[in-house]
């Protein structure tokens, strides 16, 4: 009896969507911070949601970046909704520290 084994290329291909969605991530993480610290207090709204903007583009270009059709949907809105989770995660603790 053969043992069943996945291919190489699907794990190397699952290893690559997840690395594009962490790369979103930390697009995310680092935009929320650079805001944080550099944009004054009054119009930190507007460059949170530049950020948010930011990340939706870099998220989509890294996904169609694969050239795969199968799950984009669920891999860009992966990307999206995690990077705007850290974005407001980042801005509470901002708003808790002041």
């Amino acid at each position: 009896m053969t043992e069943t084994s996945v291919p190489a290329q699907a794990v190397s291909e699952t290893d690559r969507h997840i690395a594009r969605t962490i790369i979103a991530w930390l697009w995310a993480t680092l935009s929320a911070v650079a805001v944080v610290v550099w944009a004054p207090a009054g119009q930190r709204f507007e460059w949170l949601t530049l950020a948010i903007g930011g990340t939706i583009l870099c998220a989509f270009m890294l996904q169609l970046g694969t050239a795969q059709r199968d799950g984009f949907i669920s891999r860009l809105s992966y990307s999206i909704v995690g990077g705007s989770i850290l974005i407001a995660l980042v801005e509470l603790v901002a708003f808790l520290v002041e």
